[in-house]
């Protein structure tokens, strides 16, 4: 059965993959199937990684608007090398990082899995080479080889450190932050783990799917999953995620 909404056309696809906080966030406005998060969910969602690699959940309410959460970064002003280990082609000269040459500034494990996090840098001043900004090794990186502020969104999908790294890297950088997402946009959605369900988390993630490649996604009536068979005197049994209707003997 084709969805009543796809994701075609969407410029991105994101979210918050953990209990207690799921939500789901496109550039695609999804607010017109939102239902709520104290039990109602009339549609469902199934969202494909670029590896085929699936998360489904139910819809709850619309996001609050976009929310961030504490400062993770220690020291973001750089007034000092404190908070960060640095390698020797990194320096703090006047308030800002400098890089020349090749090597990264870390700080070891840093990140929880699958939330999603806002993170920002300045380059105050770009001269060459290659830079990668706020990344874990098994993340992607924030590209940073050119003047400006430089802003992405991350699912860190690994517990592990958090590097800028320069390759040949000649630059200036400034006030890294990094901020937990803790609600979306009210065109975004929060999702919740079973029919008309009233706990946020997704009902399954396969094991591998990748939240910082989602491919595409699609809504779906969550009507759909029920038995064709229902009547309005079946009764309702839970089993596994979804729910299952049996009908009842008379």
């Amino acid at each position: 059965m084709p969805p009543i909404l796809d994701s075609t056309g969407s410029t991105f696809n994101r979210g918050d993959f953990t209990a207690t906080n799921a939500f789901l966030w496109s550039s695609i406005d999804v607010s017109a199937y939102a239902g709520t998060d104290t039990g109602y969910t009339p549609f469902y969602v199934e969202a494909l990684d670029g590896a085929s690699k699936k998360a489904t959940g139910y819809i709850g309410a619309v996001g609050a608007g976009e929310t961030l959460g504490n400062e993770l970064i220690g020291n973001t002003t750089f007034d000092d090398n404190s908070w960060w280990e640095w390698q020797a082609s990194w320096s703090v000269v006047g308030g800002v990082a400098v890089s020349n040459g090749t090597g990264w500034i870390k700080r070891v494990d840093f990140f929880n899995v699958n939330f999603l996090y806002k993170r920002e840098v300045t380059v105050t001043e770009y001269t060459s080479g290659d830079g990668y900004g706020l990344y874990n090794g098994a993340s992607y990186s924030l590209d940073i080889s050119s003047a400006g502020l430089k802003s992405s969104y991350i699912n860190y999908n690994v517990v592990g450190p958090v590097y800028i790294y320069g390759s040949l890297y000649v630059a200036k950088i400034d006030n890294p932050t990094i901020k937990r997402v803790t609600d979306p946009p009210s065109t975004a959605v929060h999702i919740v783990s079973s029919f008309n369900g009233t706990t946020r988390n997704w009902a399954s993630i396969e094991s591998g799917f990748d939240p910082n490649n989602i491919a595409s996604w699609g809504i779906y009536d969550s009507s759909t999953l029920l038995s064709p068979s229902v009547s309005p005197s079946a009764e309702p049994t839970t089993g596994g995620t979804f729910i299952i209707f049996r009908r009842r003997r008379r």
